[in-house]
């Protein structure tokens, strides 16, 4: 029994040593050899949104708009912050983004916005996000307004979820054909059943040797951003040489008149809205 007990003994402890000596070599199997590194995973920070402000010939320091160029690399995506505080308008010139259905009015799934088209977010919308649809880059233009609760900001604070989105675009606004055909105008966003908004939206054509002469919005401020063209704009006593890629801010009040040396191409906002009414006006007098 003695020898029995000592060989069952013996097989034991063998049979033990040797597995653990196999999980040993196992293990030592998966790891890298001597000299070499473990391998790995590198992940890939998200791509961000390039946001580039305009600098506005004219504009006070306490301007309450402001106009950015934004670049979305494939993959990137925006959010729209501070929406009961600001109006916001964005605008495709590049490519196509994907809205949030909040920011367009509601419908049931994302929208995508391609160039020309644009939305508009009144204050009280809630925060959503705007993205790249295409492979290459998307370039957009955004303007934002300032609201306040005095007599001359250009809209009012607005409570969360109060408001929504909406869409529109060059390709589904009327062209309105001004001066003989020098001047044209798509009013992409314009006054809402009377009532002024925080921000208006045009693209205004003009051919060479056309002339806006000169005239004042008594309540509203203008903003010029120039995408081709040149020419001359008087603004007060100033005079600008117009160029593309330049922004100018008209203030309310503020005498102003504009002749094109080269055929122009350029976005125009009103804040508040109103002024843009007038180009529907000349252009059904005609």
């Amino acid at each position: 029994m003695r020898a029995s007990g000592l060989l069952i003994w013996a097989w034991f402890v063998a049979a033990t040593v040797g597995g653990c000596a196999a999980d040993a070599t196992a293990r030592r199997g998966a790891e890298p050899a001597a000299g070499t590194t473990r391998p790995t995973t590198r992940r890939t920070a998200p791509a961000r949104v390039e946001l580039t402000d305009v600098p506005l010939e004219g504009a006070p320091s306490d301007a309450p708009i402001t106009v950015q160029r934004a670049r979305f690399p494939r993959g990137s995506s925006l959010r729209l912050t501070d929406t009961t505080t600001h109006e916001t308008v964005l605008v495709v010139l590049e490519g196509t983004l994907a809205v949030a259905p909040v920011l367009a009015g509601g419908h049931d799934a994302r929208v995508p916005l391609t160039a020309g088209a644009a939305i508009r977010v009144p204050a009280g919308t809630p925060e959503a996000d705007v993205s790249a649809m295409d492979a290459a880059d998307v370039r957009a233009l955004i303007a934002r307004v300032r609201c306040g609760d005095h007599q001359d900001a250009p809209c009012r604070p607005g409570q969360p979820g109060s408001a929504r989105g909406q869409t529109s675009s060059v390709e589904t606004t009327r062209e309105l054909v001004l001066a003989g055909g020098s001047l044209r105008v798509h009013i992409v966003f314009p006054s809402t059943a009377g009532e002024r908004t925080g921000l208006s939206l045009e693209r205004f054509a003009a051919t060479a040797g056309a002339a806006v002469p000169r005239h004042v919005h008594e309540t509203s401020a203008e903003i010029l951003v120039i995408e081709a063209g040149a020419g001359t704009m008087h603004l007060g006593d100033r005079e600008i040489a117009v160029r593309p890629g330049m922004g100018i801010y008209v203030p309310a009040n503020t005498p102003h008149d504009f002749a094109c040396t080269e055929a122009l191409l350029a976005w125009q906002l009103y804040g508040p809205s109103g002024p843009e009414m007038r180009f529907r006006a000349a252009a059904e007098a005609q």
